[in-house]
């Protein structure tokens, strides 16, 4: 199957960060060749893009994969199968499973359609993502930006440790042009949002 014919939907979990995530995440496979399906029904790969903060999220996205419609490419993505991936694999199906690694998404959810591949990839990234990667927005209003990635994006492993955007990254001219044609797009909300603002800067040596 060419991944232009290839429809994908995407659910996602948890917090306003977590929605930027998977916006950027829907942006990169439109780019690649995906086409966003209307429901899941219509679609060949599900996405989950989940959260583990709460047990009862964490119940819930377990359910939800338990009880996704047959016959599609299931991909668990973000801090829950880092978090507890022994649960899921005992719990639920799965095609392939990607923690908080931007380029390793893109590449799990290809290898998962085309290769027929089983794709686990849960080392945390090396590299902070780029900041003008694509995106699909879920509310035309509201552009949310994430500045801050942990390596593990959940609450009980505090101490893992941040990293952080430096402000020259943040206040660059490219950024501010995307903030313009966001505007004139009709935004009139923008979030600027982390797993922990008011730890920003802690991991770098000056700001």
């Amino acid at each position: 199957m060419h991944p232009c014919t290839s429809r994908f939907s995407s659910k996602n979990y948890g917090c306003s960060s977590n929605t930027a995530d998977t916006e950027v995440m829907a942006g990169c496979l439109a780019h690649a060749g995906f086409q966003l399906a209307e429901n899941e029904a219509q679609a060949d790969l599900l996405i989950y893009n989940t959260c583990a903060v709460k047990g009862p999220t964490e119940n819930r996205v377990l359910n939800d994969v338990k009880t996704s419609p047959t016959g599609k490419k299931v991909i668990v993505a973000g801090c829950l199968p880092k978090i507890s991936y022994e649960r899921l694999c005992r719990e639920a199906h799965f095609d392939g499973v990607v923690g908080p690694a931007w380029g390793k998404r893109h590449r799990c959810c290809r290898d998962t359609s085309f290769a027929g591949e089983k794709v686990i990839a849960l080392d945390s990234p090396k590299e902070m993502p780029a900041l003008s990667l694509p995106r699909q927005t879920s509310n035309p209003a509201v552009k949310r930006c994430t500045h801050k990635l942990r390596v593990f994006r959940q609450l009980r492993l505090l101490l893992c440790g941040f990293r952080t955007w430096k402000i020259k990254k943040l206040q660059n001219q490219r950024n501010h042009e995307r903030i313009q044609a966001d505007y004139e797009a009709g935004a009139r909300e923008f979030w600027l949002t982390s797993q922990d603002t008011a730890s920003y800067g802690r991991d770098l040596q000056r700001i």
